[in-house]
Order: C-alpha cells, then structure tokens, then sequence
C-alpha cells in the first residue's frame, strides 16, 4: 500500500517533465498535436525567454533567444510555440535549421509578428531536406511601406535531384500593419526548394487601384521545384506568384484559390530557353489588370476549371492564358474568361504564341459582348499542329484567329470569323478546315490564278469586291465554260469551289 502510494507520488511530481507541450498558463501553445507524441521533440514556449506578445514590448531579443532554443535541439529538432497576441520586432529574425524546426501560433489574426523596420521579416535557411521547417497559424505583418520580405525559406546546399521532403507553409497570412500604407515587399520567396506546400494562406498588398502596384509579388519562387499551393487568396500584388530563375521551377501545382485586383496571376515568364514543364492550374479566380497566367516555354502544363476576368478598373491590354513562345503538349481545358465593360485596352482570351505546338485547347467559353472585332484564342506567328476544339466566344468576336498558316485541328469552334482572302494576293491562301465562307479585300486590281493550302474535298465559297477577277486554268482553277472573270465583274456576289484531284473546280456562282 506504501509502495503504490509512493508510485503515485513520484508520477505527479514527474508529469509536467514528460508531458510535452503542456502549460498551466491561461494559453497552451496550439496546434501541437501535429508534434505531440514524437520521440524526443521539444516544445519551446516563447514565454519562457521573455516574449509578451502585447503589441507594445520589443520581442525581437526574445524571439530570437526562442529560436535559438529550438532550432538547437536534435536530431528530431525543436518547436518554438507562440502566444495570441501581436509580437513587436525591431529587426529581421533569421536561422539556420541544422535540425527540425517548427513555428506555431495560435492561428493566422490570432499571433501577429509585426516588424517596425524597413528589411524585417523572417528568413530561415534549412541545411538538408529532413530539417526543411514548418510555419503554421502565424500572421506576417509590416508596419512599413516596402518591408521586406515576410518569410524566406532556403535550401543549403541547393540540391540538383529530387528531395523527398519540403517546407510545410500553413494558415498563414501577409500584409501591412495598416494596408492604407504599409505593405510587403513580396509575401514569401522559396530559394532552390523542392516539394513546398503552401496551404490555408492570405496575402494583402497596399490598398491600390490604379497601376503600379507597391507590393510585387505574393509568392515567388527561384529554382524551386514541385511546389504545391492549395486554399489561398491574394489582393493588390503586381505578381501574385512569380517565377524567377532560368533553370529548374518544374512542378507547379496550384488549386482551390482567389485573386482579386492583381496586375497578373501566375508570371511564369523568366524562362529564355528550354523547358518549363508539367505547370498545373486548375479550380481557381483570377480577377486582372493585365494578364490571367502567363508563360514562356512551358510544357505539360495543365490550365481547367478557372474564372478569369478583367477588372474593370482596368486600362491595360489583357490576356487571360497567355503561352508566348515555344510552348508544347499544354491543356487549357473547360475555362471561362471574361472581359469587363468598364475596362478599357485590348483583349484576348488565349494566346497559343509563337511556334507553339501540339497544345490543346477545348471546351473554353470566352464573354466580351461589349467588345467588337476580339477573338476568344489567337494563334501566333508559325503555331502548328494545335487542337483546338469546341470553344465559344461572345457575341462580338470571333472563337478563334486562324492567321496562322500552318495546319492546326479546328473543329466545332464558334462563331468563326469573317475569314479574308490575303490581300492583292494572286494566290491567297484557304488553309482553315473550319472555313467555308470567305471574302476578298484587295485593294487593287487582283487576279486570282490558284488557291492555295487546299485539302481534298473541301469547299469553299467567297463574296467578291469590285477588285477581284480570276483566270481560268485547266490544270490547277477550273472556271464553268473555261472562261475568265473579269475584274470586278462579280462585285458583290459569291462564288463556290470544291478541292478535287488536285485542282479547284467551280461549283456554282450567283451572277
């Protein structure tokens, strides 16, 4: 009986040693069932090392001293717990993680770090790919107008194979003290790492309307690889994710997100040469200034289920997909964009850019029925061999351009547009599967002797000017009765050919 009560005694007294992440004091540290329960993980409270948290104190020495405390602890590592309250910094707070490191607060509007300097934030540098950190439930704010970056996260060494474990970003927030004034100058930059995961994250810019915007990028990313973005929302940013670097930067995945008043919303343009590949973006809102998403030399991205508008403070040219240059086996599938009728500029849905191939496109749906003469996608100079298939267009414009020379599939695109012969062109080109329905424009006295880019059994059928005639050629342009038109002779009438065993023969005209 002795012996048991003694038991007893000796386990109440050694409780509070074991159980980790336990306090007496009015707040436990939260969220630490993510690390309760792990064999030797220690729980720094940044309490203990003289941090009040009370919006007036200068915690940056104590905040420090916590860091220190928990990053020095391994191999499994430390946490550094925070209390609600807005922890006042005079100064940037950085480590470098030979071990573990997680940060939790009580959530995101709940544990403020606010900097009071102009280069504050936090910047944490990871020395392997098992000691990348964890941040959750803390809320990044400047009481600056260009204040850094908010949160820095590195790989040291920078690894060139794949990683099998990554920083994990989690109900997280960054902006201004006061957003009237005070702003970041980028929300968070990934340096060289592989498998981030950002979920659950705000990011608040200056409030602004007008172009430029202060605050220049929500996330940006330098040679990072397989990153994945989930839940997110970002306000007045000039990039709200940006790429840079021209090497590595594969393996985009972005889901499940809004943003509202950016001038572009994925810039995934830094690349000069090679591949970007396999960018995933998909179930999101995208509201503008100037472009939706915008790339260069991506492969294998994939682009569905998004809303991308043009904001109607807006006076920028806009483009809601654009792919410029060397893109190849991209998917935009199943997209509405829209432009808005209080913006002004010009105004393209997708861009399918120069020497673009083997891109899909399908089932988009584009609404400008305010703007005349737009078209829904537009090919670019020597874009060949793309699907384009089943999109439609507002009531003013046109599906898509087919300027394009080069073959493309074109099928069940609509309306089409009012396609031109080439101008003054004795032998204008026809090559559009989707055209039957054709006119000429010449400004002088043409007359056509072949048409060119014609396949098997096609048909087509042209409304003539005052300037057009054609000459009779048995061989390659059958005219009814072997004779010439004379120009200007069918001025305002149609005339119809079908392509058959090599040459053009006239079906019928209406003069």
């Amino acid at each position: 009986m002795h012996r048991l009560s003694l038991c007893l005694l000796t386990a109440l007294i050694l409780a509070p040693v074991f159980a980790v992440g336990q306090d007496s004091r009015p707040y436990a540290p939260f969220n630490l069932p993510v690390v309760q329960g792990t064999p030797g993980i220690t729980v720094i409270d940044a309490r203990d090392y003289g941090a009040a948290c009370d919006g007036t104190t200068n915690d940056t020495a104590a905040i420090r001293a916590g860091l220190t405390a928990a990053t020095a602890k391994s191999p499994v590592g430390g946490v550094l717990s925070l209390p609600p309250g807005t922890c006042v910094l005079s100064d940037a707070i950085a480590a470098t993680l030979s071990s573990k490191f997680t940060l939790i607060g009580a959530g995101r509007g709940a544990t403020i770090l606010q900097w009071t300097n102009p280069n504050g934030g936090m910047v944490l540098t990871y020395t392997g790919q098992y000691n990348a950190p964890r941040i959750q439930g803390v809320s990044f704010h400047t009481a600056r107008a260009g204040g850094g970056t908010a949160l820095t996260l590195t790989l040291r060494p920078a690894a060139r194979t794949a990683n099998a474990l990554g920083p994990i970003v989690d109900d997280v927030e960054f902006r201004g003290h006061d957003t009237k004034s005070d702003y970041w100058t980028d929300g968070i930059h990934l340096v060289d790492v592989w498998y981030g995961a950002l979920s659950n994250f705000t990011v608040k810019g200056k409030d602004e309307t007008v172009l430029p915007f202060s605050m220049a990028s929500g996330v940006k990313y330098t040679r990072a690889q397989g990153l994945f973005l989930r839940a997110f929302t970002m306000q007045h940013v000039t990039d709200a994710v940006l790429q840079t670097g021209t090497t590595f930067g594969e393996g985009l995945n972005a889901s499940e997100f809004e943003l509202v008043g950016v001038k572009n919303g994925f810039n995934l343009s830094s690349w000069t040469s090679g591949a970007l590949a396999i960018q995933g973006i998909q179930n999101g809102h995208i509201n503008a200034y100037a472009r939706g998403i915008t790339t260069k030399y991506i492969v294998q991205g994939n682009f569905s289920s998004l809303l991308i508008y043009k904001t109607g403070l807006s006076t920028s040219n806009f483009i809601g997909i654009e792919w410029l240059i060397g893109a190849s086996n991209n998917r935009a599938i199943g997209n509405h964009i829209e432009d808005n009728p209080s913006a002004t500029g010009a105004w393209t849905g997708i861009l399918v850019g120069s020497n673009a191939a083997f891109n899909t496109v399908v089932g988009n749906a584009c609404d400008y029925a305010v703007m005349a003469n737009v078209a829904c996608i537009a090919l670019g100079t020597n874009a060949t061999n793309n699907v384009i298939i089943g999109n439609v267009a507002g009531s003013t414009g046109a599906a898509i351009d087919t300027d394009s020379k080069a073959p493309q599939t074109l099928l069940s695109n609509s309306p089409l547009p009012d396609q031109v012969l080439a101008i003054d062109s004795p032998t204008p080109s026809v090559r559009s599967p989707q055209h039957e329905l054709w006119q000429t424009g010449n400004h002088s006295a043409t007359t056509i002797t072949e048409l060119a880019g014609g396949t098997i059994g096609q048909r087509v059928t042209i409304l003539l000017d005052a300037n057009t005639g054609f000459t009779h050629n048995a061989a390659t342009f059958v005219l009814a009765g072997g004779a010439d038109i004379a120009v200007g002779a069918g001025k305002g009438f149609t005339i119809s050919f079908v392509r058959y065993r090599g040459k053009w023969v006239e079906q019928s005209r209406s003069f």
